[in-house]
Parts: structure tokens; C-alpha cells; sequence
């Protein structure tokens, strides 16, 4: 059944009228590179528009701050919901190093938290 599909449609192709088109001008330059005798064409320059680049920073700047603010926020209270679980779990005295750079890394997080919102 499959063949008898491509059979009429190779019939129905066999009559169709051909067309033939231009080469675009990216595929001539090509042409010409391949020794055809004649230099390719220059590439045409591309100006950018003065200002256009800062104005897109500008616009993106305070939504970055304002995520990253968020994420030091959440960071935040995660790790001091930790210290407080191991704190309660945990005797006193052991681990002093761990919970000391805990307490170093949940502080820093909320100076950096801190920090962003000004």
C-alpha cells in the first residue's frame, strides 16, 4: 500500500512546472570564494544605536538585586531554622568548629540580605 501511495505521488510530481530562482546573495558570495575568478563581497557594518545597551542594564540591574536579595533572605533562614534545630539537638559543647562556621555562614548571609536592600 505504501508503494502504491509513492507511485502517485511521483506521478503527480512528474508533471509539475519547474521553477528556478536566484541564488540568495549569501550562497554567490560562497560561489565566489571557490575560485570562480571574483571576489566575494564586502560584509555590510553594523551600527549600534548610542545608549541602547546601558538602558536594557538599567532596567534588568534592580530586578537581579531584588532576586538575589530574596535568595540570601531565604538562604538566611534556612540555615538559622538549622542552627536552632541543632542547637536543641545537639549537647552544648560538642562541635564547636561546625556550629561556629554555621553561625559565621548564617551571619554573613544576613549581612549580604542586609546589604542588598539599601
Amino acid at each position: 500500500m505504501a508503494s502504491h501511495r509513492k507511485s502517485s505521488r511521483e506521478a503527480t510530481l512528474c508533471g509539475a512546472e519547474t521553477i528556478e530562482a536566484a541564488a540568495p546573495e549569501s550562497v554567490r558570495s560562497i560561489g565566489a570564494l571557490s575560485g570562480s575568478g571574483t571576489p566575494a563581497p564586502a560584509p555590510q557594518r553594523v551600527v549600534l544605536v548610542q545608549g541602547s545597551a546601558p538602558h536594557l542594564s538599567g532596567e534588568t540591574r534592580p530586578l537581579l538585586r531584588r532576586r538575589l536579595r530574596l535568595l540570601a533572605l531565604v538562604l538566611f533562614a534556612g540555615f538559622l531554622t538549622l542552627l536552632g534545630w541543632a542547637l536543641l539537638r545537639t549537647p552544648l559543647g560538642s562541635m564547636p568548629l561546625i556550629r561556629a562556621m554555621h553561625l559565621g555562614v548564617s551571619l554573613l548571609l544576613g549581612l549580604i540580605a542586609w546589604l542588598l536592600s539599601y
